[in-house]
């Protein structure tokens, strides 16, 4: 069934409620089935980015009726790459935007099982903290956004609403012109002023300060593109950062809330998510040896600019045995860029909400929000 026909496409309502429509303006098609761009204060909204936002957002409001517990991180990822496949099949990579990054408890970001090293046995336990990163496009239009759930359990829900009332000052802030410096400042200087209790049900009243994960940020998108080069910091930076919102950007932002230290921990021994270098050319460079020639050539036509994963190329290509040496040769000469997984210390707690906005005129246009 082609997306724009498949039953999860928006309708007029939903598109305004998506847009927090309340300003007047006249930007829905007649046709109830099908929905044109927005001309949001002379600024296009295209047809695809909508659509991109909805089917996202469907998807999240079915992710939070599962019950995770006794599955493994492979079979998760496995069924929410089906089901943006399922909806989105003629699109590029099948409308994955990037890897479905899942995190457990003190994994923040960057982390998606890979086939061979145990993947399918890592197994979502009662208790848990998860967090579902993931990204649909349409024509390239992103959107991403993610969500923290506790398995079974209400003891993070303290955790969980201050990332959520972080996520949404940043959202509120979000406007033409806007410093994006002053988000980050805004963000950080809530949370650290936040102390939760993981169980409230203890005996124990030791409340646990909370931070944001520093280095990481949020970020512009543009088509294709899951960075564009704007970033939106989660805390308060220590050197100017003049870069402001404009007019017809798109942002994802994203403050990630720990117990721990707030220090990225890099892990480079599960590496699953990859990405052809902005700064390489379209083309692969005729030096190269056949195979690591067809590896190039088969990323570069399957997903472009999107970020992969390696068990993508694994499963969609019957590569020789010289698979792994042409892969790593591609990262050792900075053809193709590698991101790993990132943590805070072992027994901490890391709560991530993330969403989407879009910068008009007057105003930003939360694009993730609400169904």
């Amino acid at each position: 069934m082609h997306h724009s026909e498949y039953e999860d496409h928006p309708r007029e309502g939903d598109i305004k409620e998506m847009c927090n429509y309340n300003l007047g303006f006249d930007i829905f098609a007649r046709d109830q089935t099908r929905t044109s761009a927005i001309n949001m204060e002379g600024k296009i909204l295209s047809k695809d980015a909508i659509e991109s936002a909805y089917i996202h957002k469907k998807m999240v409001k079915e992710l939070l009726q599962w019950d995770y517990e006794g599955k493994s991180l492979l079979e998760i990822t496995g069924k929410i790459e089906g089901m943006i496949a399922e909806r989105l099949p003629g699109e590029l990579n099948r409308g994955i935007a990037f890897p479905v990054g899942i995190g457990v408890n003190h994994c923040v970001a960057h982390y998606s099982p890979l086939l061979d090293l145990g993947g399918s046995r890592c197994i979502i336990q009662r208790g848990d903290l998860l967090k579902i990163d993931f990204g649909v496009h349409v024509k390239g239009e992103i959107t991403d956004s993610a969500f923290t759930i506790g398995v079974n359990t209400d003891r993070f829900d303290e955790l969980i609403n201050v990332s959520k009332e972080a996520t949404m000052m940043g959202v509120k802030m979000s406007g033409p012109d806007q410093l994006l410096s002053e988000i980050g400042e805004a963000i950080e200087e809530y949370v650290t002023g936040q102390e939760i209790l993981l169980d409230p049900t203890s005996s124990s009243s030791i409340r646990i300060p909370l931070k944001t994960m520093r280095e990481l940020c949020g970020h512009s998108i543009a088509p294709y593109i899951i960075h564009s080069g704007k970033a939106v910091p989660n805390c308060k930076l220590t050197f100017d950062y003049p870069a402001r919102m404009k007019c017809g950007e798109k942002y994802a932002i994203e403050p990630f809330i720990t117990t721990g230290n707030g220090v990225n921990i890099i892990d480079r021994s599960e590496i699953s998510h990859y990405m052809i270098c902005r700064s390489q050319p379209r083309s692969q460079p005729r030096s190269q040896p056949r195979s690591q020639s067809q590896l190039h050539q088969y990323i570069l036509s399957t997903y472009q600019t999107l970020p992969f994963h390696r068990r993508w190329l694994e499963e969609g290509m019957k590569f020789n045995g010289t698979f792994a040496q042409d892969f790593q040769s591609l990262i050792d000469e900075k053809i193709v860029e590698e991101y790993p997984p990132i943590y805070d210390i072992e027994g901490s707690y890391v709560a991530q909400t993330e969403h989407n906005v879009w910068i008009g005129e007057k105003r930003a246009y939360p694009l993730t929000l609400r169904l």
